[in-house]
């Protein structure tokens, strides 16, 4: 799959400036977490305010996002995109022996020629870290009790071989697996005012525990 990704997806070679893209991609990375996060807040019966996550004490959710570096994560890749590179939008067919991708976003951040490509590569990197399929099957748990949060998905054993071997990919290709780790934090936190509770909830503390992780590993 990353192979014929790479090979038939994300051409690099249809390109706008890099003082607009740079601008695209602050505002459909770091404008859009803020506003879908104030439109949780609107819908959630909690602050956003210390936590204790899975057992960790944690800072409120804004230090963290002012710590990430914008202007660094901005940067991204100019290339053709999907830009809703998850499972269920990839579909293998054995007879042809070849993939298919359906359910395209049609621009990336109001522009329809160019994405970045660290934001395809951190929706699969998500998508092997939460597996939908199971969560279609509510084979997941979280639960609140005033600041103290738990929560727990179950993962096969294939998908957590899936990631390893992004991994490797990014790592091998040149790729920032710090940058795509944190854009894939925020795009659990910009997906939950989108879902319906418990599961909305789910999204937000996984994106806040694992934005946690990714900016203290850093």
């Amino acid at each position: 799959l990353l192979n014929f990704l790479d090979k038939n997806l994300w051409d690099k070679k249809i390109k706008i400036s890099q003082n607009e893209f740079q601008n695209i991609c602050h505002n459909f990375y770091k404008n859009k977490t803020f506003d879908r996060l104030s439109s949780f807040k609107k819908i959630s019966d909690f602050d956003f305010d210390n936590f204790i996550i899975n057992g960790k004490k944690v800072k409120s959710l804004n230090y963290y996002l002012n710590k990430i570096n914008w202007k660094s994560l901005s940067e991204g890749t100019q290339s053709q995109f999907h830009g809703d590179l998850q499972f269920d939008n990839i579909i293998y067919s054995f007879k042809e022996e070849k993939f298919k991708l359906i359910d395209w976003r049609s621009d990336f951040g109001g522009n329809i020629i160019v994405g970045d490509i660290y934001y395809d590569l951190a929706k699969l990197y998500s998508g092997c870290v939460l597996q939908y399929n199971e969560i279609k099957k509510n084979n997941f748990d979280c639960n609140i009790i005033g600041k103290n949060v738990t929560f727990d998905f179950k993962v096969s054993y294939n998908i957590t071989a899936s990631l390893r071997e992004i991994k490797k990919f990014i790592i091998s290709n040149g790729y920032d697996l710090y940058k795509v780790q944190i854009l894939s934090s925020l795009i659990f936190l910009n997906m939950s005012p989108l879902h319906k509770e418990p599961f909305s909830y789910l999204l937000f503390f996984l994106g806040y525990s694992s934005l946690v992780h990714s900016l203290n590993s850093d």
